[in-house]
């Protein structure tokens, strides 16, 4: 592969395939996040589950340092290789890698103590202390090895090769819910089995991504002697302003868990753990999506093209703003029905604070389009300030929301912050970078608020002839209120040129 054709990402040609395979990994993440909740609970039971998405969020205090430095080494890496600087690239890619396994056997003594550890830091309830450490020593680990991948997975997504980087991911959720169902069905369920599928299947995921990115990434050759010693200064002077961030990130999306478990008691921690995976689902559904824009966002702002990253970030943000406002007003109309079709009817009283846990979402998935400019611009600083303050925030005014108020004070506290400070620092600084004014900026929402308002005035009516009671009625009732949703809002909010841009990144679309 030539200079010239590392630098061309091919986005309109990999746009399709790039997106397909998101679907399909967002289609079998969010099924099995919705079928392992009542799987788990049948067969752990209430409490026992509760443990499971404890301890996955751990992890991410845990993994915090070498996180930030995937996260500063892909801005790096997809620049090289933007401006075909493939000997930098090398350099880059092979000190962070050697950067990460050093910080990865740093961590493992730390996360086996914290694992030791856990049944004195944490309620949890009957379940027996053996079973919880190992669970979380297990989990620990996985995410370590989870770290190390990454850095392969990375190389894939510079190369904008993010269906690759999607093969990974269904792999490992595969094995890896393939393994607990074998586990429990062979022998009694226990939280130590879960411990074990996440650690296999991390383990065979990462030797999965290191062979894809040797076949497809082969310009990023392997060797110490691409180690630089000033390229470590590099990463590491964008690491520390990525880590502040990352620290408030985890404080924002993690801090939830722990508060419900200790401030509110183990019950409401996982009535919250419950509610929070259709949070944890609708972000990942549209981090998918940000994932595939943002290549090009680097690239426009590799080449310096700010008009035509302008009008790239209208696009994105906006359908961003649609698709969420889209999946927010369908979870608004059948929330109850939805619970009560999962987990079941007694938890189907936890439908109202559910849509106000994922309605943030849609301010927080537009301001991640933008997000990735700040990155782009090397306005880590900034970047890690607003999200910084937000984690803060987060923590103070979620704990005593729920000191006060229980979880509908934790979930309203949260969820004010992240759109009044971080969505919405995102936004006007954005605007200041991009010499626009801030209305013009905040009007990219405009689509989506007005998505989510079509969408429950039509699931209003429809849901008179579709209750939802039933799985049948519930998939014909959406289906339905979202044909009609989308068609509305197509001819209301998409112009002639948005769809000349929807065209050229999908070719065979015809008119």
């Amino acid at each position: 592969m030539t200079a010239e054709s590392v630098a061309d990402i091919q986005f309109s040609k990999r746009f399709s395939a790039n997106l397909i395979t998101n679907v399909i990994s967002l289609i079998l993440s969010t099924l099995v996040g919705l079928l392992l909740i009542p799987y788990f609970i049948d067969t752990l039971g209430e409490a026992a589950y509760g443990l499971v998405p404890l301890a996955t969020s751990i992890t991410t205090y845990v993994t915090l340092l070498v996180d930030s430095l995937n996260a500063a080494t892909g801005r790096y890496l997809m620049f090289d290789l933007r401006l075909a600087k493939v000997d930098e690239a090398r350099v880059t890619f092979n000190t962070a890698l050697v950067t990460i396994v050093a910080c990865v056997l740093i961590l493992l003594p730390v996360v086996l103590i914290v694992a030791v550890f856990s049944p004195h830091i944490f309620n949890i309830g009957e379940v027996a202390a053996n079973d919880v450490v190992i669970l979380f020593a297990l989990v620990f680990v996985s995410a370590l090895l989870n770290m190390i991948k990454a850095n392969f997975t990375l190389s894939l997504t510079s190369y904008n090769r993010l269906d690759l980087k999607n093969y990974v991911a269904i792999f490992q959720t595969i094995l890896q819910i393939g393994l607990i169902v074998l586990f429990f069905t062979l022998s009694t369920p226990s939280l130590p089995y879960i411990g074990l599928a996440y650690f296999t299947a991390a383990l065979a995921s990462l030797l999965f991504a290191t062979v894809l990115s040797r076949i497809f990434c082969k310009e990023l050759t392997m060797g110490v002697r691409y180690v630089s010693k000033d390229r470590f200064k590099t990463l590491l002077s964008m690491t520390v302003w990525t880590l502040v961030k990352y620290s408030g990130v985890i404080l924002r999306s993690n801090i939830g868990l722990v508060i419900a478990n200790i401030v509110c008691g183990v019950i409401v921690g996982a009535e919250y753990a419950i509610i929070v995976m259709w949070q944890t689902l609708l972000v990942a559904i549209m981090g998918s999506l940000t994932s595939i824009f943002y290549p090009n966002v680097y690239t426009y702002c590799a080449k310096h093209d700010d008009k035509g990253l302008l009008s790239f970030l209208s696009l994105a943000t906006r359908s961003t703003a649609v698709i969420s406002g889209l999946i927010i007003g369908l979870l608004t109309v059948y929330s109850s029905e939805l619970l009560t079709l999962w987990v079941g009817e007694e938890f189907a009283h936890l439908g109202f604070l559910a849509i106000l846990l994922v309605f943030p979402i849609l301010f927080r998935s537009s301001a991640d389009n933008l997000n990735y400019v700040m990155i782009a611009k090397l306005k880590f600083r900034q970047n890690a300030v607003i999200y910084l303050l937000a984690g803060i925030l987060t923590a103070v005014f979620s704990a005593i929301g729920a000191y006060f108020f229980g979880m509908p004070g934790l979930i309203i506290s949260g969820g004010l912050v992240m759109i009044l400070v971080e969505s919405w620092g995102i936004f006007v600084y954005t605007a200041y970078l991009m010499k626009q004014r801030v209305s013009s900026m905040l009007f990219y929402l405009v689509p989506g608020l007005l998505m989510l308002v079509i969408t429950v005035v039509i699931g209003a009516v429809v849901k008179v002839m579709c209750s939802g009671e039933t799985i049948v009625s519930l998939v014909v009732g959406g289906g339905i209120i979202g044909v009609l949703a989308l068609l509305i809002c197509s001819r209301l909010i998409l112009s002639g040129g948005d769809w000349k841009n929807i065209r050229a990144c999908m070719p065979g679309l015809k008119r």
